[in-house]
């Protein structure tokens, strides 16, 4: 540890070439274990407590969110979002000039979900199969075809199932956790008392 501290406060902050570093040094331990070291402090973004760390993360660096943080992103309300947050939508929508007629269908079917508007519904799969239009987004379209009327009954009905296969997901997740590590009665503590 006092070997990588001092290596990263030199400015070494290649995860790969502290492990060979260490490893030469003696080290035992697996390269991961020096990733998620470098990791913590990579993160911390900032003087380490007690370590002297240098800064990392720049401004130049910028805000560099997931696919998941941008699909998230670009169905939040306009009032909600951040300036970087603006900043980054604006250079995307400028690389993908189609993105926003994409987005808007999409905050378009969520209201038709909402709203409980079946009517609405065949003009949705109607727009969907625009030229500018994902793929992804016009085989949604077409399988809501395949079984129009389940969907348009779903739609219409005022009920939901999502609690139920949240639950389910949850005690799917617990099961994975414990698979070969527990009997069933610690499974169902787990289930009974997580929160």
């Amino acid at each position: 540890m006092d070997y990588l501290k001092r290596r990263w406060e030199e400015g070494c902050y290649t995860a790969a070439q502290l492990y060979r570093e260490v490893k030469e040094r003696g080290f035992s331990g697996s390269r991961y274990m020096v990733r998620r070291r470098v990791a913590a402090w990579r993160n911390l973004g900032s003087v380490a407590p007690g370590h002297g760390l240098p800064q990392v993360k720049t401004q130049e660096q910028g805000w560099r969110p997931s696919a998941r943080g941008v699909t998230w992103l670009l169905l939040k309300p306009d009032k909600a979002r951040s300036v970087e947050q603006q900043a980054f939508l604006v250079a995307l929508q400028q690389r993908w000039p189609e993105l926003p007629e994409n987005v808007t269908l999409i905050q378009e079917f969520r209201s038709v979900l909402c709203q409980h508007h079946a009517a609405d519904l065949e003009a949705w799969v109607a727009l969907a199969g625009g030229p500018s239009i994902l793929p992804e987004i016009k085989r949604f379209a077409q399988n809501l075809r395949q079984d129009w009327a389940a969907v348009t009954e779903a739609v219409q009905q005022p009920w939901s199932n999502g609690q139920v296969e949240g639950q389910v997901n949850r005690l799917k997740l617990i099961k994975r956790q414990m698979y070969g590590r527990a009997n069933f009665d610690l499974l169902r503590q787990r289930v009974l008392h997580a929160g």
